[in-house]
């Protein structure tokens, strides 16, 4: 159900993403104003200006507006539809149709635009209200936000340090939100200069007005990629109920080289050091408060050679995804590993032309990266610039409506493994393989016995694990690798391996002499072999990490014996290598000894099969995700393997322990036992068993689930709770009562 929902939505957008590099040169240092630019012709800021000033003089697409007659006619949101449980924020500019858009994978249309004044009045409003497209919105579960829009750094200092003029805003804009029965306002301010400096105290008045006046509205706030004016991101965070970062615009018409429009690794800025750095600080304290921006345009540029990243003889303007898509499949699709964006290229006879934009593939690795950080959800400008092409809402719903049907996992998951090897008879519930004679496995070892501490999911302190060692017993330098699989614990569907993991290496930072020696997990084994990188035989899926960040390679997936490498696009961080700032961040020095690798701290593992998607986690992180053929069956695998032959230096020091394995199935809730998950059904009022009408046995649920006024929902299941308010609360204040009750009874059918 689109059970997603923050408090307003003004989205304030701050300078075009620009490289360092380029600023003095190719664009208008922070401080200065648009109109001040040569010859006074006014100069875009942003893509976002960019594309207003293109269509000035355009009409407001007529189906926005729809029938005359009935201007100003909204209907509410509507509750319960099957949709996104994550946001999913789409620009519509006036200038495009809403003919294409696929209502069920969206949550948030933000309507651009109406132009802002500096004295806090309103201009062009373009056609305002767009009661059609509202309505049709709401019919579908989707929230409205009106986007306001002010370029120019000398009105929006002043509208934001002059009080009149900015309570005088705060109320035109409220009455026109209130116009369009809207569900919050998207301001879209841009422009680099001193009024950023201001902007998070404006947006935290702003907000506590809005969330006063019109309790439930939202507001948000769209900020750069890269913060080049030092805005204080946290205390902007702080004021308001999200930020929409614009991940796009890090090449474009100042460009000095071809290259990718939303890079997510490589070069001196990119899409995960937004995350992770600029940003860094809300995506470690509060990261449901962001919004991933993404693009569905592209950049096109005359180039001097047909290499990626040539010197630019001339940029020749934006395209979008709808032309991008045929356009790579005539001209040759070509991938580029270390942005993980696609590209084209063709000559005209005279010069060649390079074409970098975004694609189903590329933006579903950028969903994981919000995934992995448990962002808030993603955003796009801007809608219906893919047309009506599929790809992308396809690839939306994969991130945001699919994991609906299976999200609430931890309450009903149901364990077919669960081994904490306290009990001493661990060795007779695995079968076990080895590639030689030179490896040990203690299932039931006490690691305190070494000084390490009990394991996160241990229960009143248990230090009894299941501890493997290769290559270091019998003196023979040699690879080698062991692994496990749980005796009768095949599995099918959607399912999860989860344990703790402590992975110790000789030496100190970095390891010493043979240290590097690899965890293995996986999925989808046939359980008759060792599974390693040395077996050419392997099946299944593995995911391997070292301890030291030794390799080249330090965390690794593989599909059967194939390795997968960073052009097949599974890993999030665009690398392999523990020295990726994604890796850095995620093991930290001091608490990690080695910055950027797991060993010698415990760890919590899972990989998780569920639909089409094969994910690896670390502490909660994603490392790698692969989109599958077909789900994965069989069994699950724990295992060690040292792929060099070197032996460590003291041996006794590498070793693996794993602690509190599990395998769960992964079910989905279905509160009304219709055998169809709730996250994959829509609700009608009143209907709680779905089956098309209000009658008597609806009562029995209704009854189930009445606590009184201003109680939450008491259902006999608890996680059950959201499904009593999306089918019976029907004045929408959060609770069961007799109100309620009244409406249900009004909706009973005859």
């Amino acid at each position: 159900m689109k059970s997603v929902s923050f408090v307003c939505s003004v989205i304030v957008c701050a300078q075009m993403v620009l490289p360092a590099s380029v600023l003095a040169q190719a664009v208008p240092p922070p401080d200065t104003d648009a109109s001040q630019l040569v010859n006074e012709e006014i100069q875009p800021i942003s893509v976002h200006h960019a594309a207003l000033l293109e269509h000035k003089d355009d009409p407001t697409s007529p189906d926005l507006i729809g029938d005359p007659a009935l201007r100003g006619t909204i209907q509410p949101v509507a509750r319960g539809l099957t949709g996104p449980c994550r946001t999913v924020f789409g620009y519509l500019p006036y200038w495009e149709s809403s003919a294409n858009i696929q209502w069920d994978a969206l949550t948030h249309l933000a309507a651009f635009s109406v132009e802002v004044n500096a004295n806090g009045t309103l201009g062009n409003d373009h056609g305002w209200p767009w009661t059609a497209l509202v309505n049709t919105a709401h019919a579908n579960g989707v929230k409205v936000v009106l986007s306001a829009t002010l370029f120019n750094t000398t009105d929006l200092l002043t509208l934001m340090t002059t009080p009149a003029y900015k309570q005088a805003f705060f109320v035109n804009i409220k009455n026109k939100m209130l116009e369009g029965t809207m569900d919050g306002i998207n301001m879209d301010f841009e422009g680099g200069g001193s009024w950023q400096a201001h902007a998070p105290a404006f947006m935290a008045e702003l907000t506590a007005y809005m969330h006063s006046e019109v309790p439930g509205s939202e507001v948000t706030f769209a900020g750069p990629a890269v913060n080049w004016s030092n805005m204080n991101m946290p205390a902007l965070a702080a004021g308001c109920d999200g930020i929409f970062i614009m991940g796009y615009a890090f090449a474009g018409s100042w460009s000095s080289n071809s290259g990718p429009n939303s890079p997510l690794n490589g070069g001196s800025i990119n899409i995960t050091d937004t995350i992770l750095d600029e940003y860094g600080a809300v995506t470690a304290a509060t990261p449901e408060k962001l919004i991933l921006g993404i693009p569905y345009y592209g950049g096109h540029w005359t180039t001097t050679t047909s290499a990626a990243r040539s010197s630019v003889v001339a940029w020749q303007g934006s395209t979008r995804f709808s032309n991008d898509q045929p356009n790579s499949q005539i001209y040759g699709r070509l991938w580029d590993a270390t942005s993980q964006t696609p590209w084209y290229r063709w000559n005209d006879g005279a010069n060649w032309h390079q074409v970098w934009y975004d694609d189903a593939e590329s933006l579903s690795i950028k969903y994981a990266l919000a995934e992995a950080n448990d962002l808030q959800g993603v955003g796009m400008w801007a809608l219906n610039y893919d047309g009506s092409r599929p790809e992308l809402w396809d690839a939306l719903r994969a991130y945001a409506v699919e994991p609906c049907c299976s999200q609430i996992v931890n309450e009903n998951s149901v364990a077919v493994v669960n081994d904490d090897f306290d009990a001493g008879t661990s060795a007779s519930n695995w079968n076990l393989f080895a590639s030689s004679a030179d490896y040990t496995a203690d299932f039931a070892y006490d690691y305190s016995a070494v000084g390490i501490p009990s394991a996160p999911n241990s229960t009143g302190g248990s230090t009894t694990g299941l501890k493997f060692t290769v290559n270091n017993n019998d003196g023979v330098a040699q690879t080698a690798a062991v692994s496990i699989f749980p005796v009768g614990a095949g599995v099918s569907g959607d399912h999860v391996l989860k344990f703790d993991m402590w992975l110790n290496y000789n030496g100190g930072s970095g390891g010493g002499s043979g240290s590097t020696e690899f965890m293995t997990a996986g999925l989808g084994h046939g359980g008759t072999q060792v599974i390693w990188s040395g077996n050419p035989s392997s099946d299944g899926y593995m995911m391997a990490v070292s301890g030291e960040g030794g390799a080249s390679q330090d965390y690794r997936a593989h599909d059967g014996a194939t390795q997968l490498s960073v052009a097949d696009g599974v890993y999030l961080a665009g690398s392999q290598d523990s020295t990726s700032s994604y890796y850095q961040s995620l093991f930290p020095s001091p608490a990690f000894e080695s910055q950027g690798s797991p060993g010698k701290h415990w760890v919590e593992v899972e990989v998780i099969q569920s639909g089409d998607l094969l994910q690896w986690k670390l502490d909660g992180t994603v490392i790698t995700s692969i989109v599958l053929g077909s789900p994965v069956s069989g069994l699950p695998m724990l295992g060690y393997m040292d792929p060099f032959s070197s032996i460590a230096n003291p041996a006794s020091e590498n070793y693996v322990i794993y602690d509190n394995v599990r395998v769960e199935l992964l079910p989905d809730n279905d509160c009304n036992a219709n055998g169809v998950s709730d996250g994959c059904e829509s609700i009608v009022a009143g209907d709680y068993n779905g089956d098309g009408s209000v009658n008597g046995l609806d009562y029995a649920w209704f009854a189930d689930c009445f606590a009184g006024p201003e109680q939450s929902p008491a259902p006999a299941s608890l996680t059950c709770t959201n499904r009593c308010l999306d089918v019976f609360d029907a004045d929408f204040d959060g609770d069961i009562d007799l109100a309620d009750y009244e409406a249900f009874t009004s909706n009973v059918t005859p």
